[in-house]
């Protein structure tokens, strides 16, 4: 059956209930899966762009199984229905099974407008992005858009994403929402989730949130499966054995169940230790009461990285035509039936 053909009997929901906010810009799903601005560089407020004609258009590519704003070699749901997927998952439905609100109804949100991190991993940015001085014009700017998303869509949010293009432990902004979260600004929230570099989540601070009822999922990333590619290479600034020791102790420590994500951006760097990445994860999961999920995810590029586009098509080990392709291949089908592997490279494997 033709790509189209099996688009065609599904409905992806996410633009119907999703949004990313990012530092000048705001999407209806993952920026480099549907790259489109719905506050066209800023002409609108992300409030207008949530109600607007652009919004309505990726709505509708959903409903009529175009899905034409979308990258479809890189969007990993996609990638799964594309690679036989029958059951729905994720944002992911049936088109029978879906009716389209009269309303689109903000329930997740990923507050992305804040970079700041204490890493400066090459595949997000040349350099360490430091806090914004308090009260100074920027650090002002970025909490009036979270302020703005608390008073159009806090009470209908369910789920919040801290965050995509930084550290929220690190960033002045998110920690303090972490520490001093307010639920009457959310009445219906039911998970926070943290996507984090795992180097600031120790004990003490773990301790001083005031949320951890929410706090349901844990997106680590790990990027690596060796210490040297790791500190390296992947991640710069960071140190493998406080990663360990971070995700051990948050493990071990919490007391209702929750989902631990292992994020790994695949290129020709670390796609050797792909599987050893995974037998560590495995390891330190083994016995505990938590869910968790191996996320393997392809090394893109992105403007604000150190790698040129040139320099990202390089390491992009799972193009067809890499010269390493075939040998990344042997290692993705390694991984691929394995309990607990997500991956957006099913397109490659017949």
């Amino acid at each position: 059956m033709a790509n189209q053909d099996v688009l065609n009997n599904w409905v992806c929901t996410k633009p119907f209930n999703y949004l990313d906010i990012q530092e000048n810009k705001a999407y209806l799903c993952c920026p480099s899966w549907l790259p489109e601005d719905i506050t066209e560089n800023g002409t609108k407020t992300i409030t207008e762009g949530w109600y607007s004609d652009k919004s309505k258009a990726i709505r509708d590519s959903m409903l009529d199984g175009s899905f034409r704003y979308c990258n479809h070699k890189t969007c990993p749901d996609i990638s799964q229905v594309l690679g036989g997927r029958k059951d729905e998952f994720s944002f992911m439905k049936h088109k029978e099974n879906f009716t389209p609100p009269k309303e689109p109804q903000l329930e997740n949100i990923l507050y992305g407008q804040d970079r700041s991190c204490n890493l400066h991993c090459p595949s997000c940015r040349l350099n360490v992005i430091p806090n914004d001085k308090l009260n100074s014009a920027e650090h002002n700017r970025k909490q009036a858009l979270q302020d703005e998303i608390e008073k159009s869509f806090g009470s209908s949010i369910q789920t919040i994403m801290l965050t995509g293009s930084g550290d929220p432990i690190y960033s002045k902004i998110y920690r303090d929402f972490l520490i001093n979260f307010d639920k009457t600004k959310y009445p219906n929230i039911k998970i926070i989730q943290i996507v984090t570099n795992g180097m600031l989540l120790n004990e003490k601070m773990w301790n001083s949130f005031n949320c951890h009822e929410f706090i349901r999922i844990f997106d680590i990333s790990f990027d690596a499966g060796t210490r040297a590619t790791y500190e390296g290479i992947t991640r710069l600034g960071g140190d493998w054995n406080r990663l360990l020791d971070n995700i051990q102790y948050l493990v071990s420590c919490t007391d209702i169940r929750r989902k631990f994500v292992f994020s790994y951006v695949v290129s020709e760097h670390n796609y050797k230790e792909m599987s050893l990445a995974y037998d560590i994860m495995q390891k330190i999961m083994q016995g505990s009461i938590h869910k968790w999920q191996a996320n393997f995810r392809q090394h893109l590029y992105w403007e604000a990285g150190a790698y040129t586009s040139e320099q990202v098509k390089d390491i992009a080990v799972f193009d067809p035509n890499h010269r390493l392709h075939a040998d990344f291949l042997c290692e993705l089908k390694k991984l691929h039936n394995q309990p607990y592997v997500n991956h957006n490279f099913h397109h490659l494997i017949g």
